[in-house]
Order: structure tokens, then sequence, then C-alpha cells
């Protein structure tokens, strides 16, 4: 059922898990869990719909080099899964164990989370659990026929499987309203995690109705934060047992924030026999199933090369786009026009600014010229190539406090996130295969936008695929959630989603994470079962 705290408030909340977050991922482990027998109450900051007063607790400062914006979730029931693309692919066997790359360790493997795929495809309505291109190539004759650089050691095909269920908090609505082990309050924010005085234990949660007016107080047996970012921040946030914050004794909580950055590089002039449709970034239905597919560097040449992981799409040409000044150029104006509308800290309007804009304006003029003169002679229209790759995890790309709070008193959040060097070389090193091997295989010319030295493409932005700050590793002093989700050194609190990935892969953030949040019911409900035992 569901409860608005705004026009209702118990004195208490009980029940036997409390989950904070009503996306994929805590939606999920919700039903897992009630089918376990246990009783779960869920939080929600928003209500069935967007509204403002919700969406503006999710404001936050901004820094570095790989500009975000916060505002890309949503807070009301579904959570980002109301925004979402419905794109699914699992982490790559290589995501999780390289040993070129420092901190980028999973102690778990993709064979842990295997079990928990039925589930998954089940609740996003998705077809086989196999994305591989042979099963594909097989049951699909539009696959077998678009699938490209066959044979290549060097560049493969990933599959990626686009679900119809787009808001999940409405595919759930009904089996909610109709459970009675399930109750979601709705307007309710969780501002604060009370501890034991060892620290060792959760003892309950503090509620507040989103309108501040209505106070109330949650126990349970497990509790479990399912709020991506939010995580991060509302650990540090609960500061009555430990200044640093809940779960933080090793200055691990906030640290490590990672996301997929993608820059348009170039583009290409493809042979006119060339299918390349199969990896165009909005995909069209094919066959029974929605899948599409993307390009991605082999494990074997991340291995030997020592990459991180990166992919790359094809994309319509657009004359305006993929040009170095433009982002910078659209928040200088916001800002004037005093509409901080963009997650890029305005830069000062200097000469160098202004020569950069008047030189991308003429460069669109000149390919908007270009491409009419190739229409008028028959020709092939260009394809733009959309470069993108994992962030590489740093300790200082984190998620700290600031001392501004919000309407409900709780720190907002300083989010740093920058691009380190490694980025770029592995950026412009996969860019360069893709180019070597799509000339190799005779499939058209490949044209390079990628700036010369050591300058950073400009433009890069980032997916809004956020992960990190709330890490999982084995040792406590190297994350903060152990192997099953566990917040180290506290024995009921546990985490869910992104925030606990150490890598970040080329895969849609969704899939792998509620594969971790099965798992990790699981896990809650073992131990349920192991206590009532003894």
């Amino acid at each position: 059922m569901f409860v608005d705290l705004t026009e209702s408030v118990p004195a208490s909340i009980r029940a036997d898990v409390a989950i904070v977050g009503t996306g994929a991922t805590g939606l999920s482990m919700a039903m897992s869990l009630i089918e376990h027998g246990a009783t779960v109450a869920m939080f929600e900051t928003g209500h069935f719909e967007r509204s403002d007063r919700a969406e503006a607790l999710s404001d936050a400062q901004v820094k570095g080099s790989l500009p975000i914006w916060i505002r890309s979730r949503s807070r009301f029931l579904g959570g980002s899964t109301n925004c979402w693309g419905g794109n699914n692919s699992p982490l790559d066997p290589v995501d999780f164990n390289r040993d070129w790359v420092p901190q980028a360790q999973w102690p778990i493997g993709p064979e842990d989370l295997a079990p928990h795929a039925e589930r998954i495809h089940e609740l996003f309505r998705l077809g086989e659990v196999d994305f591989s291109v042979d099963y594909w190539k097989h049951r699909l004759e539009r696959v077998r026929d678009a699938v490209l650089f066959e044979g290549s050691d060097r560049v493969t095909t990933k599959i990626v499987q686009k679900t119809e269920v787009g808001h999940l908090g409405q595919v759930l609505e009904r089996p909610i309203n109709r459970s009675d082990a399930l109750t979601v309050y709705l307007n309710a924010q969780i501002v604060n995690i009370q501890t034991s005085p060892d620290g060792s234990t959760v003892t309950g949660l503090d509620a507040r109705s989103v309108d501040g007016a209505l106070t109330t107080t949650v126990s349970a047996d497990s509790y479990v934060l399912a709020t991506g970012p939010e995580n991060a921040r509302l650990l540090l946030a609960s500061r009555d047992r430990s200044p640093a914050g809940v779960g933080n004794s090793y200055d691990q909580v906030g640290r490590y924030w990672i996301a997929h950055h993608s820059a348009l590089r170039g583009w290409m002039e493809p042979d006119p026999e060339l299918d390349w449709e199969f990896y165009h970034l909005v995909p069209k239905p094919t066959g029974e199933q929605r899948i599409f597919a993307f390009l991605q560097i082999s494990e074997e040449l991340q291995r030997n090369e020592k990459l991180l992981n990166s992919a790359a799409n094809f994309e319509r040409f657009r004359p305006h786009a993929s040009f170095n000044y433009r982002s910078s150029a659209v928040s200088t104006v916001k800002s004037a026009l005093n509409r901080p509308t963009t997650p890029l800290d305005p830069p000062p309007f200097t000469p160098r600014l202004a020569g950069g804009i008047s030189a991308d304006v003429a460069r669109v003029a000149g390919r908007y010229v270009n491409e009419a003169f190739r229409r008028g002679r028959g020709q092939e229209s260009r394809v733009m190539i959309r470069n993108w790759a994992e962030q590489f995890p740093h300790p200082d790309n984190r998620v700290e406090l600031t001392d501004q709070v919000d309407a409900l008193g709780t720190p907002r959040m300083k989010i740093t996130s920058n691009l380190q060097p490694e980025d770029r070389s592995n950026l412009q090193r996969s860019f360069e295969t893709f180019a070597a091997e799509f000339e190799a295989f005779g499939y058209g010319k490949w044209f390079s936008d990628f700036p010369k030295g050591e300058e950073w493409p400009a433009g890069s932005i980032n997916t809004s695929h956020f992960m990190g700050g709330t890490r999982m590793s084995e040792h406590p002093e190297d994350g903060v959630v152990d192997a099953f989700g566990q917040v180290h050194g506290l024995d009921n609190l546990f985490i869910a989603g992104g925030s606990v990935f150490p890598t970040a892969g080329v895969a849609m953030v969704t899939y792998t994470a509620v594969l971790l949040a099965l798992r990790t019911a699981e896990h809650i409900a073992g131990k349920a079962n192991l206590a009532a035992s003894t």
C-alpha cells in the first residue's frame, strides 16, 4: 500500500526491512524480500509524478573537468527508471579484475551475479539471458546480416537489450497497492541514520515529510540505502555518533566517484553498401526483440595495452555537433541571462573564448555547405562516431558535504569529477583502434577530430551514469561495502545501486545494479532466516 507522509504520519514505522529509494534497485529488492516472507517499508522523496519541491533536494555543487547534471535523476516513484533509456547489458568479465588499474578490483565476479539474471529479465520483460552475438545471429536474421568486424581481435560487438518497461513504479503500482507486506511512504525523505553508541548497528532512521511539517522514526532489522549519489550524502550527513559519518572510519565514503564520459570526435563516410544501423545509438525495434549493439575494444586488446573499457556508436551526421566551445558558450550565455541551468561553471568571456566560438561558427557553416554539396552530388550522408568510455577510478573524484543545507536541513553535496590523463590516452587509443579497423575492413573512410598533443577533447560530456562513492571492496580500508553490499563494520546496513561499483565498464548501469541488489536481497533474507532458526 501507499502512504503520503504529508497527509498522515504514524508515530513510528516498523518493518523487517527498510529501503530508502524506489528506483530499479530498491523496487527489485522489495519485491524479492516480500516473496521471502519479509515485511518491507520503502521511502520515496517524491510522489507519483515529478515535483519541483522534491527535485530541488538533488541540487549540488559540481566541480571538475567532467561536468555532470545531477538533476538528470528523478525523485518520484520509480526513481530514475522514469528517465532512463531502457538499455540493458551486463558488465564484461574484464571489468571485474584488472591488475593494471589501481583500485579496480571487485571482490566478486560475473559468476556471482549470474543466478539472478532470470529475475531481471522477467522484471524488465527482456529476451533470453544471452548477450552473445552468436545467439542473436541465429535468433534473428536481421542481426545475422548486420554484425560488423567479424574476425577482428581488436574490435568486438556488444549486444544491448532494450526494455519496454520505462517506468518501473507504474508497472509495480498495482502489486504494491495489493500487498499487505509492502508499504511505500511517499513524500518521505530520510534525513538521518541512527546508530548504536559503538556505531556497529543501525538502530533507526529519521524520516521527514517533503514539506518539512511532519517527522517520524523508522525501525527495522535491516536497512538498505538505494538512492544513487544520495547514498554517500546520507552516510556523511549522519554524524550523531561520528563526525565523519556512518561507515566512514577509513575516509572512503564518497570517494571514487565514476561515470561514463562521451565525446563526438569524428565522422565516417561509409561505403554505400555498408549497413551500420544495428549500431545506431537510437535503435529501431529488431524483430520481436528490441536489441541493438555498440562496438567495443576487445578484452584481448585491453589486457595487452592496459586500457580501460571503451565503446562507440554511430549517429546521423549533425553539422552543428561536436565543437570545442559549444558548452562553454551556452554556459556563458545562460549565466548572463541569470539562467544557471547547465552543469558547467560559466567561464570568463575572454578573447580566447570569443575567438574559439567564432572559429566554431565558421566550421559549422562550412560543414552545412559541404553536406549540401554532398547531397547534391548524390553521395551518402556522413555518419558521426560517438566514442565513450569508463572513467578512471580516482580517490579525489568524490562526494562531499557543503556548508549549505537543503529545505529539510540536510547538507548539500559537492561532487568533484575530474578527467585524468589516463582517461584521455585511453579514449584516444580506442578511437584510433576503431578508425584503423574500420578502414582495414573496407567499410569506408574515417575522419578524426581528435585534438593533437595533450589537449583534452573539449565538449566531452558525462552520460549521467553515476557510480561510485560507496564502492565495494574486500577490505574496509579500500571501500565502503563488502561483497554482499553490507557496509563494513555495520551488521544491518546495506547499500544498493551503482554507487557500489568499483569500476564502470561500458555497460549500462541498471542491469548490473539490479543483479547486485537481488543478490543483496537474497543475502538479507538468508540472514533473517538464519536468525529465526537459531
